[in-house]
């Protein structure tokens, strides 16, 4: 990140007050590398204790009420835990000495956080991208570089993968084709593009995807479990509309992953999400409890779900926590 980018963001925390809130609007590496250890400085942080959660807090509060030898200044850093139980304990709880309460949201803030700030944590992607690619002698073309920035942002991908992109480059004139091309063969990107190719019902796609992940030696095990949350949340979407929090995990979710989420939910009825988190269940039972050939299994299963005719056992099952049983 340039440092005139992080100066300026810098200043706009108050050095004054005990409880923070930070909105999210960054690739999560970039803040866990770059960002927070400046923000540790600015505040003069010397000790990060992270809480996961409000029965967390519950069982750890007790420690830090206690007078301590060898005073520190401290941050409690809330990270997953959900949004109104992070405002009802920074109103609730008393000042404490040497401590600052901080809070993580990867959501747009829905509550009103009265006297306390919110920053908000946005850099100029396309600069930071162009930054790195000249680094390298590159010149990406705009639709180029929006793609790198997509890529980035939207995977999580690490300032390595992009070097690595980068460095792979035998001309200096970057284009989309090129930035398409070598991120479909990287295993995370091709992981999140067959899931997002199943929720679209293209099968044509999906199984392309499935088929080169299934070459990288992607372990089958991992697929399957990514296919059935990815259908948890889209049931969640139909059922509740929740799209902050995953109701069965009780923690926050990745908003770019969910916007695409939220569309692709559109193309399922929630009686079409059921039945296909039964089929995920059925597979996984048959994987463990018989010899089957998984990738014949898997290609069977992604025709189903766009479309094709279903295999089932039994009646799927009428409730959303057995279905969630099911498909954990």
């Amino acid at each position: 990140m340039e440092n005139e980018n992080l100066s300026r963001l810098m200043r706009s925390i108050p050095r004054t007050v005990d409880r923070l809130v930070f909105y999210l609007c960054i690739n999560r590496r970039m803040w866990d590398r770059e960002i927070f250890p400046a923000v540790k400085k600015q505040l003069n942080i010397e000790r990060v204790i992270r809480i996961q959660g409000k029965e967390e807090w519950g069982k750890r509060r007790q420690e830090f009420l206690n007078p301590s030898l060898f005073p520190v200044k401290n941050a409690i850093v809330f990270e997953n835990t959900e949004e109104k139980d992070v405002l009802d304990i920074f109103r609730k709880e008393k000042s404490l000495e040497d401590t600052v309460f901080l809070c993580i949201l990867t959501a747009k803030p829905k509550k009103s956080w009265t006297k306390i700030p919110v920053i908000e944590v946005r850099v100029p992607e396309r600069e930071i991208m162009g930054s790195l690619c000249r680094r390298y002698g590159c010149n990406p073309t705009a639709k180029a570089l929006d793609a790198l920035v997509r890529f980035w942002r939207e995977y999580d991908l690490s300032d390595e993968d992009i070097e690595q992109f980068l460095c792979s480059r035998s001309k200096d004139t970057i284009d989309i084709l090129d930035v398409e091309v070598f991120f479909e063969k990287n295993e995370k990107t091709l992981t999140f593009g067959f899931l997002d190719e199943v929720g679209k019902k293209n099968a044509m796609r999906a199984q392309l995807h499935f088929s080169r992940l299934m070459q990288l030696g992607t372990p089958p095990a991992l697929l399957l479990t990514l296919l059935a949350r990815r259908f948890r949340l889209i049931y969640q979407i139909l059922e509740s509309g929740e799209t902050s929090t995953d109701l069965w995990k009780g923690s926050a979710l990745n908003q770019f992953e969910m916007k695409k989420i939220q569309v692709t939910a559109k193309n399922f009825t929630l009686q079409e999400a059921r039945t296909v988190l039964y089929t995920l269940a059925a597979v996984d039972r048959r994987l463990k409890t018989s010899p089957v050939d998984f990738e014949a299994m898997m290609l069977e299963t992604i025709l189903c779900i766009s479309g094709g005719e279903k295999t089932t056992d039994s009646a799927p099952p009428t409730s959303s926590e057995s279905i969630h049983r099911r498909a954990r």
